[in-house]
């Protein structure tokens, strides 16, 4: 090979600055290694020694392999003198080289699959797993995408693959014992070396850590994340909502507010946890010229944060690591970031203590992350979270760990607003794309996408006791129709037991609908494939008992006829039967419309426990369905309060009055009597259910 030609540390490195970099490089790559002291330790492609010498010293015997007789005889040269070391001259992809199963504590490689085909590459990785003792590690770092050094090359025979070819071809190897048993490799670590980084913003030299475990032992959260959470098909799909690099609500424009308030300083050592995909890394180094280190516990991310960070040429390291478990000498960063991550974390204060640890005298910590309000979460609530996995804090509690942990001059907000508002438009650009996001990806990607974004919606909608968070529709009413309707502050307590959600997003053409829902708000956290059903259909979450639902659903009439919306309450039996008057007395093929409708939903929801009652409050003796009678409307509210439930109650009003003042001609032309009349039924209406 043509740098085993001159057997110099510039040709093995092929850099001509290799002196320098060796220097910071090879001190860097032992501090990575597991502990090793007293072990069996195998060095693949040991060269003429860079690092024979210095593993010599812990090992407690030592085999330096290399297949060039004239690398390995300087080898033995420079370092023949420590005497647990032997010297072996030999091919790794050779069938006769082995070693007895299970003898090895560690094996090492530097710079030496590359150089191998694919199929070598893998072939070896089988081996390398047979030899490894049950805990035992295999440690690698490879040059990849493309070449680091500036030495030019006659020929190059090196294979510059994508890291996650390594990762996939490692995860992917079993071994098995006499017995039966099967093993396989953890990912420890992922990483760059910080010296080219540093040195040279490349990011292309990375090394691996695996541990031998066996194959029944639970790789916990790792495993999950990489298989459940974010698989590549889902972060490339977060990517694709949150713009290039984003993995975290608001993508550049939350970032640069957030970042904003660091007052970053050229030079300055940042660490951002959870760091995703790397955009905000990115973000920080190129616009403050900060040196940033990434950590993610994601396999995933981390690989297309490497990924992406090819030609940028920016100081930002990557690596795979638990931060619960991440150790770094006290005072080394200027400034800890983390986005929407510590909810994963059960010991945040823990996690907070080590902040403080790693952090520089007066260097700051900047977290966005998901709260709950104050207060015991309700049972379904709390299964939620631990289904998840999270733990959750209110923000004051979030703000005060901080504080124990020894932090000075903490600000806990609560962004709630601002994080809704972020969705809506994010919600709003997928939904104008959609054409677009179903070639790229599918439709179920698509409908993915809406539905979680419509949960998170909800869940953080969801009507709080303190009342600080908005009533939809009563902002709608006030600020639209000019009706008042009480603030959510002074709704009954057992109001509080639901949540109410409107759309209010009227849909253009002939027929306009507004879609609204009330459900338990213990339900606030759960996934919903759909919301909001569009017109033509209706979606139904995985509602349990004594959950109530309102939309408008579209009834089917025969024919040629124009489509009507009737709202339908979905709720426990006594009150059904209660609020079944309501359904319009008009033409049979309208009733007709309502059953077939009624029926359809039935069928849907039969195992849920519930029934439901089509309400048809339109005008019948308008063929076109799009005026409403005061009087009918006065009906409504007159009859609603005999259910048993506040929230429903509520719910049917809201609607009534909605499609009350939607279906007018024109809405801003509403008289002042009318206004003056609807004001007064629901004055009359709210006394009835306050009493």
């Amino acid at each position: 090979m043509e740098h085993s030609v001159d057997l110099t540390l510039e040709a093995m490195m092929l850099d001509s600055n290799a002196c320098d970099l060796d220097k910071e490089e090879r001190p860097e790559v032992l501090s990575l290694l597991p502990p090793y002291e007293g072990k069996s330790v195998l060095e693949l492609g040991a060269g003429i020694g860079r690092f024979t010498g210095e593993l010599a010293k812990k090992a407690g015997e030592l085999v330096a392999l290399d297949f060039i007789e004239s690398v390995i005889k300087k080898n033995e040269t420079i370092n023949g003198h420590n005497k647990n070391v032997k010297f072996m001259c030999a091919d790794v992809t050779s069938p006769d080289l082995n070693f007895p199963e299970g003898s090895l504590d560690l094996i090492f490689s530097n710079w030496l699959l590359m150089y191998l085909a694919d199929k070598e590459v893998e072939d070896l990785a089988q081996r390398m797993v047979k030899w490894l003792k049950v805990g035992g590690y295999i440690f690698f770092r490879e040059s990849c995408f493309h070449q680091s050094g500036d030495h030019k090359r006659k020929s190059n025979p090196t294979h510059y693959r994508e890291p996650r070819y390594y990762t996939k071809v490692f995860k992917e190897c079993h071994s098995y014992d006499n017995a039966g048993n099967s093993f396989e490799l953890s990912l420890m670590s992922c990483k760059c070396i910080g010296a080219y980084v540093k040195n040279k913003k490349n990011q292309n030299q990375i090394c691996w850590i695996w541990q031998k475990i066996g194959s029944d032992v639970d790789r916990g959260f790792q495993k999950f994340l990489d298989n459940v959470q974010y698989k590549s098909s889902g972060i490339l799909r977060y990517e694709r909502v949150f713009g290039q690099g984003f993995v975290s609500t608001g993508g550049i424009d939350t970032t640069r507010e957030f970042v904003a308030k660091l007052d970053l300083q050229p030079e300055q050592k940042v660490l951002d946890v959870g760091c995703g995909i790397g955009g905000g890394d990115f973000y920080m180094a190129e616009k403050y010229d900060v040196h940033v280190i990434g950590i993610d516990l994601s396999v995933n991310m981390i690989s297309f944060a490497l990924e992406r960070a090819i030609g940028l040429k920016c100081a930002v390291e990557f690596e795979v690591a638990d931060c619960t478990k991440k150790e770094y000498p006290d005072g080394t960063f200027d400034v800890i970031y983390s986005r929407d991550t510590i909810l994963h974390i059960q010991d945040k204060p823990a996690l907070f203590r080590s902040f403080y640890k790693w952090l520089k005298p007066g260097g700051k910590v900047l977290i966005s992350d998901y709260c709950r309000n104050d207060g015991t979460p309700s049972a379904e609530f709390a299964e939620y979270i631990k289904q998840r996995g999270y733990d959750l804090h209110d923000v004051k509690a979030y703000g005060q760990m901080l504080r124990d942990a020894g932090f000075d001059e903490v600000i806990a907000e609560d962004r709630t607003d601002q994080f809704i508002k972020v969705l809506e438009k994010e919600l709003n650009e997928v939904e104008k794309e959609k054409e677009a996001f179903i070639q790229d990806f599918s439709e179920e990607d698509y409908n993915d996408i809406v539905g979680g974004w419509k949960a998170k919606l909800v869940r953080s909608s969801s009507v709080s006791r303190d009342g600080k968070n908005n009533d939809t529709c009563s902002m709608y009413f006030s600020e639209v129709y000019g009706v008042s309707v009480t603030p959510i502050a002074q709704l009954p307590v057992s109001f509080y037991e639901f949540m109410c959600i409107g759309d209010l997003n009227v849909i253009s053409g002939a027929q306009r609908t507004v879609h609204l829902m009330v459900t338990n708000k213990v339900l606030a956290g759960d996934e919903y494939e759909l919301l909001f059903s569009p017109t033509d259909r209706v979606y139904f979450p995985p509602f349990k008992s004594r959950t109530l639902f309102l939309t408008d659903i579209e009834a089917r009439r025969g024919g040629a006829s124009a489509s009507r919306g009737h709202p339908a309450a979905l709720s426990g039996s006594g009150a059904s039967q209660r609020v079944g008057s309501l359904v319009s007395k008009g033409p049979t093929s309208q009733k007709q419309g309502v059953s077939i409708v009624a029926t359809q939903v039935s069928r849907s929801v039969r195992a849920l426990d519930t029934s439901i009652v089509p309400i048809d409050i339109e005008d019948s003796g308008d063929n076109q369905g799009h005026h409403l009678h005061l009087d009918q409307m006065k009906l409504a509210m007159s009859l609603v309060p005999q259910m048993e439930s506040h929230a429903a109650r509520r719910l049917i009003v809201v609607s009534v009055l909605f499609r009350y003042l939607e279906n007018s001609d024109n809405p801003e032309k509403v008289t002042s009597l009318k206004r003056q009349e609807l004001q007064e039924s629901y004055d009359t209406f709210w006394q009835s259910i306050s009493a």
